[in-house]
């Protein structure tokens, strides 16, 4: 099955969907970026997108939907 990967993004969010489905969802609120990663029960804070991005991508390794 190929994977169908989707972004949605505007200035303080971004949403990646696999197959429509909300896998990992980035948003900034109060000067922090917070992550969450389906079937991660943790929500994680950064204080920089770039520091965000790699806290989803090893969240989204660790729980499967990455390699």
């Amino acid at each position: 099955m190929e994977e169908r990967w989707r972004l949605e993004d505007s200035d303080n969010e971004l949403k990646f969907f696999f197959d429509d489905k909300l896998i990992i969802h980035l948003y900034n609120f109060q000067g922090l970026w917070h992550t969450s990663v389906l079937g991660c029960n943790q929500i994680f804070k950064d204080k920089n997108l770039s520091d965000a991005i790699q806290t989803a991508k090893a969240t989204a390794i660790e729980h499967g939907w990455l390699q």
